[in-house]
């Protein structure tokens, strides 16, 4: 059987980490791709990435998704309203919603969508939990309880961007 080895810098860690599995590599297609340029065949024959792929993300995050990718299997829709995070998915309910957002936000770079899903079911049953003012500090845009965010001529919900002060429209 071939063997591989690809190693990943995190961007506040010298350490390296080293995958070697090949079937953890199928599972991060952005890795996948970039193996697959170096080496169309890597999966038929030995191969060593000589250099390290650099990941503008924490270490925590990396160690957690290649510690649970295998595990955590995404939530349907029909099972979305009975499941348990903490029971389902217990290392990552114990995490802050503050330590979730890089995993959640390089699973999506990676492009491990099943992972990625689960760590955004993990949030949104946390931000459930949140008030208004902790949820709007969590997606970074401003809260202001006396505005009016609901446009009846579209009827949508128009929240001014992080940068921009909310107006009072009522």
């Amino acid at each position: 059987m071939p063997s591989c080895e690809i190693k990943i810098k995190f961007k506040d860690s010298n350490e390296l980490i080293t995958l070697t599995d090949a079937e953890v590599i199928k599972k991060l297609p952005v890795i996948e791709r970039a193996i697959s340029c170096s080496d169309f065949d890597w999966e038929e024959k030995d191969f060593k990435m000589d250099q390290p792929t650099g990941l503008d993300f924490p270490k925590h995050a990396g160690e957690f998704l290649l510690a649970h990718l295998d595990k955590y299997k995404r939530v349907s829709h029909e099972e979305a309203s009975s499941v348990n995070p903490a029971e389902r998915f217990p290392e990552a309910y114990a995490l802050s919603l503050d330590q979730l957002r890089p995993c959640l936000e390089l699973a999506n770079y990676l492009e491990a969508i099943d992972f990625m899903h689960c760590m955004g079911f993990v949030i949104a049953k946390k931000l459930e939990k949140c008030t208004v003012e902790e949820c709007a500090a969590f997606f970074g845009v401003p809260h202001d309880p006396n505005a009016n965010y609901f446009d009846e001529s579209s009827g949508y919900v128009q929240v001014p961007a992080a940068n921009q002060p909310s107006s009072s429209n009522a």
